[in-house]
């Protein structure tokens, strides 16, 4: 299947020089639930870049590096505001050196999986995924499981070597020296990962403030010698929004541990897949809903974003009074659901099954009542007055 490009938003970069690029905002629908930031015009060639390198934003002037960053997170914030979520449930993510892959500047804001098949569903209007789709997803996610498994045998033989040595860790004394705080392996469960905790929130500030905390943390890293890596700000599990995260090779992160702590760590990363808990991804959660959540559509499922199912938008004509479609794959939350306007006339056939509001302070009077023939007494659903 050709894969269709779909635009979540447009804006632009200013350059040093006074010039400007264009950016898009795609929607990655068959990858990770990503909004991807592209810059087509900044290409490895135009930033003279030899191949077959690929460009970063290691290759930017720090001050257009946090402009970026700042138009992820401001894309961020946006999605959020629009989903109903918290501002640090979305990350921006950026590839560095060696780890990037495409052919010109790009980033990723990464998004919860259900929140993002609804944002998708709504800016194309259709919730269904087809089967192309469906197939696209899950060959892309058995890919990404084996490219982890391929990454796992590549870093191993290096980590036993790192794990091996008796040299001391570098002092970093003066690397670390901007932070209020440097962890490595958060958890302590042998992920390849550094969150480094700044004096402020970060995600709120501007160009400016943003252009000497990305200076400190790549001179925190190539101080660290690292070629690679992952930033993610912010970093997974943190509710204030001042700490991001870096995910560097295992080989490298085990040389900063004191030498007695090696050892240990190295059985930690050998289990399961230290990709996924160093950037905190749930494969499970990658692939295609199977179909959409039964339950949702009636506002009864209790699996919220963790859900397996696709949740789809609210029903526009539903929402005006006007679905009378059964079967609708679109939802129907009670919470806004009109008034039935046959039952204000004492026509609604459908009683309890009813998908818009009966209301008992509109119920109509019973005919029946009236007339003393009502057989249903205490469960008619109209006055008897």
């Amino acid at each position: 299947m050709a894969y269709t490009e779909i635009v979540h938003a447009n804006d632009t970069l200013v350059l040093t020089d006074g010039g400007t690029v264009p950016i898009i905002f795609v929607f990655d629908c068959q990858a990770r639930p990503h909004i991807v930031l592209t810059c087509p015009a900044l290409t490895g060639l135009s930033l003279g870049i030899a191949p077959p390198r690929k460009p970063s934003y290691w290759d930017l002037p720090t001050a257009t590096q946090a402009q970026l960053l700042h138009k992820q997170l401001a894309c961020g914030r946006a999605a959020a505001s629009d989903l109903g979520l918290s501002e640090t449930a979305i990350r921006a993510t950026i590839h560095l050196g060696e780890w990037v892959t495409g052919r010109h500047i790009h980033a990723h804001i990464q998004l919860p999986t259900q929140p993002y098949y609804r944002l998708l569903a709504a800016t194309r209007g259709d919730p269904e995924w087809s089967a192309d789709e469906c197939a696209e997803r899950a060959a892309f996610v058995a890919k990404l499981r084996q490219d982890n498994k391929r990454f796992h045998a590549m870093d191993l033989p290096a980590l036993r070597v790192a794990a091996a040595s008796l040299a001391p860790p570098p002092d970093v004394t003066a690397l670390t020296a901007p932070f209020r705080a440097v962890t490595y392996d958060p958890k302590s469960e042998g992920a390849a990962a550094i969150d480094v905790t700044f004096v402020a929130p970060i995600l709120h500030v501007q160009c400016e403030p943003l252009t000497q905390v990305l200076h400190d943390l790549n001179a925190f890293v190539h101080g660290l010698g690292v070629k690679g890596c992952f930033y993610l700000f912010p970093a997974p599990g943190c509710m204030t929004g001042d700490t991001a995260r870096v995910v560097i090779l295992p080989g490298k992160f085990i040389s900063l541990l004191p030498i007695e702590a090696r050892a240990a760590w190295a059985e930690k990363w050998a289990v399961g897949d230290p990709v996924q808990r160093a950037c905190c991804e749930n494969l499970m959660q990658l692939s295609p809903p199977r179909r959409i959540c039964s339950f949702y559509l009636h506002a009864k499922c209790t699996h919220g974003d963790s859900c397996r199912y696709l949740h789809p938008p609210s029903c526009s004509h539903y929402l005006e009074g006007k679905c009378r479609n059964r079967n609708c794959r679109f939802a129907r939350p009670p919470a806004q659901a009109p008034v039935c306007p046959y039952y204000l006339r004492g026509k609604c056939t459908y009683g309890d099954g009813c998908c818009f509001q009966h209301p008992p302070s509109l119920a109509p009077v019973c005919s029946f009542h009236k007339k003393g023939k009502c057989a249903y007494g205490a469960r008619c659903h109209f006055l008897h007055q």
